[in-house]
């Protein structure tokens, strides 16, 4: 498509112009795919970019920086123009300012963490995460790749329990997959997460469509139906299915496929 567009426009543009687009255009789609990669394999891995339904805000962003790069600095192009060079100056770091500013929504709304609670996996977001203490700080390191894992748990003391819940059902204050005071290390959520999980095979029959993406998978991995167990994963724009290693509780892979149906 870029290719074409290129060449439209390059028959209708005087020479010296048409130099000097092929260079721009390049350097805008280079720029793009670097930035792409960062967002796609690092910040939104797999399933997590659907998940939270980025897709938007990053097909704007191509189109701005192509029309607000490749485009304007196209037009302002002449070689003999006082100030040009200036003027192209401009034009990139309006053009970076842009990736920046929808880098920085990105990098806010990345999934952070990926959350045990009762029955499921809760994507939560960077921004998502309430400003209570970390009851173990090492939650609270970097992750460069994918979200960590965390497990949140209601308090063992009955009353306090039965207090967090009212502050939560009834006074609309924040649920415990988003309140770090409440989560603990991934290695205490094995029993509660087996015991959650359900059966590879019940999954499978659910629907064709079940049954060829997990066999798909399975393909992929030279392993049986009996290798995985199944467990809920709610994203903030669409949900999918976590594998789950039935030896040890910890989620291998997602699948494209609604938990609920």
């Amino acid at each position: 498509m870029l290719n074409i567009q290129s060449v439209m426009i390059s028959l209708s543009l005087p020479a010296n112009r048409r130099r000097f687009v092929g260079p721009r255009l390049a350097l805008s789609v280079v720029v793009l795919a670097l930035f792409c990669g960062v967002v796609g394999l690092a910040w939104y891995p797999g399933l997590h970019w659907q998940m939270a339904g980025v897709s938007k805000q990053l097909l704007i962003l191509v189109g701005a920086v192509l029309v607000i790069g490749a485009g304007l600095s196209t037009l302002v192009y002449r070689p003999a123009k006082r100030g040009m060079t200036l003027d192209l100056v401009i034009i990139l770091l309006v053009e970076l300012a842009a990736i920046a500013y929808v880098g920085s929504l990105l990098y806010e709304r990345r999934p952070q963490y990926l959350v045990f609670v009762i029955d499921r996996l809760q994507v939560v977001a960077a921004d998502q995460v309430t400003d209570h203490p970390y009851r173990f700080p090492e939650l609270q390191r970097l992750q460069l790749v994918g979200p960590l894992l965390a497990n949140a748990r209601f308090p063992d003391n009955p009353a306090e329990r039965a207090a967090l819940k009212k502050d939560i059902f009834f006074d609309g204050h924040p649920d415990i997959d988003v309140r770090p005071d409440h989560w603990y290390p991934w290695e205490s959520a094995a029993p509660s997460v087996l015991a959650a999980a359900g059966s590879l095979a019940d999954f499978r029959r659910r629907s064709e469509h079940h049954q060829a993406v997990v066999d798909a998978w399975l393909g992929t991995q030279n392993a049986g139906i009996d290798d995985y167990l199944v467990l809920p994963v709610a994203g903030n724009n669409s949900d999918a299915t976590a594998l789950v290693d039935p030896a040890t509780g910890y989620p291998v892979a997602m699948l494209d496929i609604d938990p609920w149906q």
